[in-house]
Parts: structure tokens; sequence; C-alpha cells
């Protein structure tokens, strides 16, 4: 098979597969209960945070991991968007996974400047998060704690602030 031919097939299957990637490009999940999403985790200082301690707010879980080059590109949309809308109700988390050493969870979050909360993940709660076909992953609740959306894969910060803005 010629280069040309190869390279056509390759682009055929990547724009094929670009729908399964991104998870139905944000639909709508519907809403669900909160109670099978809550979560105690340490974060980066050894202090035990839980998802109902933001109880009340628009919460986006934000799973990632420092070797993830999407997870990498992503972040400093993150960043702007609670630096943006946090005092409005906005609570990012991360939620770290599959790290290789929690020295490299703080090399992260020291290197882009994230100004959220970064928890140290475990196989339990991305368990009960429904496991990942890949990170990011990202899961947006209501106020009143309902799942609102679930994002398979790196998004650009204008899908996340539209659905940000409509449930704050």
């Amino acid at each position: 098979m010629n280069s040309r031919v190869r390279r056509s097939s390759y682009i055929l299957v990547y724009l094929l597969l670009i729908p399964f990637a991104f998870g139905g490009c944000g639909k709508k999940e519907g809403t669900y209960s909160v109670s099978g999403y809550d979560f105690t985790l340490p974060d980066l200082g050894g202090n035990d945070v839980s998802f109902s301690d933001f109880q009340g707010q628009v919460i986006m879980v934000n799973f990632w991991a420092p070797w993830c080059g999407p997870c990498r590109m992503e972040t400093p949309d993150l960043i702007d968007l609670y630096g943006e809308y946090g005092d409005q109700g906005l609570q990012i988390v991360g939620v770290a996974v599959a790290f290789r050493g929690e020295r490299s969870v703080y090399d992260f979050v020291r290197q882009f400047g994230v100004s959220y909360p970064i928890l140290l993940g475990n196989n339990e709660v991305v368990k009960n998060y429904g496991g990942f076909r890949g990170i990011p992953t990202t899961f947006l609740f209501s106020r009143d704690g309902d799942l609102y959306r679930k994002y398979v894969g790196m998004r650009p910060r204008e899908v996340f602030e539209k659905d940000i803005l409509e449930l704050l």
C-alpha cells in the first residue's frame, strides 16, 4: 500500500472514531442522585475532602493524570474557568488518577499554577464513577448535586463554559 493510500486510511479511521473519543460530544446524561458520586479523598496537604463539602455549588470533577497530554492541554482552560466563575458558585475539583507517585502530581500543580483543589484519587473512586474509557474524564453537576454532563476526552473551554453558564 503506498503512503498516500495509507495516510488516507488513517485519516478516515481517525474521523470515524472522533465521536466515540468525545463521548457523544457532551450530550445530556440526565439527572442522577449524587449519592453514588460522593467520595472522600486526600488533598495535596493530606486533608480529607468530600464531594459533599461543595454542596450548593456547580461542581466540575475532572479526572486526570500528570502524564496525560490532553489533560495538560485542558488544564489552563480549567484554571481560567475557575478564576472567572469560582466566585459565582463554580467549584472545580481535580482528581489525579493513574499517577506515578505523588511527586508527579505536586510537580504538575506547581508547573501549571493550579488554583482549584487537587485530590489524590484511587481505584475505588474511579469505579464509583463508572470507570473510564480514557482521561481526562469530567463530570459536571448542578447545584442540586445532579449529574448534568459527562465528558470523555479533552474539551475546549467554550464547551465547558456554555454548560457551566446554564447551571450558574
